[in-house]
């Protein structure tokens, strides 16, 4: 019997005794159901650019609940999950026993993509490690320059250094998404390689990206603190009478910031 993407209710197998408590019939045979993956914020939110029916390597998967979660609700037919430790591989097989995804998860040990090859995956995504080390992993797989694949990338920190590599390298943004999880804000960023577009990126663009564009409260509040960040940033340099030409540049970035807070972009 499938069960992606289902949950069960067995109640009408079951019969209650005489003190009201439902027990199993004697002549129901006891049956355990692979339960179903449950995402928190950040990782449901990239599951939601994930493309449908594509295959997908989740690079550093750790536990694999965001693998698993795609295999039962039928996203991707097949998912292979990278770690550069073997422990959260451990990890990641006994999740995927446990919830029953059988052969549709793959494992394996890979320092970024060094093992992946490019027909294994068309949306790759790289999530919970900073924007530098997330281009670092990028510039090292070549294969990625194919205007089919989609990147799903999730930087926790310096996500403008990611976006001005990823600008320089060829990769167009395709969309950006912002939420909540706790106190801390997430982002998570979709982008595709397009031939012919390998330029520098706009200063702003670099703190900026495609979050002008989501309306949501998780956005604003990431382009809140950036701005907090920045003019932190600038005052300082003020202080020290610093580089007028990198004082400069702060200001027009507080000010674009400043214009997407107050909707004027």
């Amino acid at each position: 019997m499938q069960f992606w993407g289902l949950c069960y209710n067995y109640a009408e197998t079951f019969k209650h005794n005489k003190v009201g408590v439902m027990e199993e019939p004697k002549n129901v045979k006891s049956e355990r159901r692979p339960s179903c993956v449950r995402l928190k914020p950040r990782l449901q939110m990239l599951a939601h650019l994930v493309r449908p029916g594509v295959k997908v390597a989740d690079i550093g998967s750790d536990h694999a609940l965001l693998p698993i979660y795609l295999i039962q609700n039928g996203i991707s037919p097949s998912v292979l999950a990278t770690d550069v430790n073997r422990g959260p591989l451990e990890n990641a097989r006994a999740n995927a026993k446990a919830h029953g995804v059988g052969s549709a998860l793959q494992t394996r040990l890979s320092d970024g993509l060094a093992e992946v090859q490019a027909h294994e995956a068309e949306d790759i995504i790289i999530a919970g490690t900073g924007g530098e080390l997330i281009a670092k992993i990028i510039s090292a797989a070549p294969w990625l320059c194919d205007e089919n694949k989609r990147l799903i990338l999730q930087p926790m920190s310096r996500p403008e250094v990611l976006r001005a590599f990823l600008y320089r390298a060829g990769f167009w943004p395709l969309r950006e998404e912002a939420c909540f999880e706790g106190r801390r804000v997430y982002i998570a960023m979709q982008t595709a390689y397009k031939s012919g577009e390998k330029k520098a990126c706009d200063a702003a663009y670099k703190y900026v990206g495609l979050l002008h564009l989501n309306k949501n409260a998780a956005a604003k509040e990431h382009l809140n603190r950036q701005l907090q960040s920045l003019q932190k940033k600038a005052d300082a340099l003020k202080k020290t009478n610093s580089e007028q030409a990198e004082l400069s540049e702060l200001e027009d970035i507080i000010k674009a910031i400043k214009a997407v807070l107050q909707n004027k972009v």
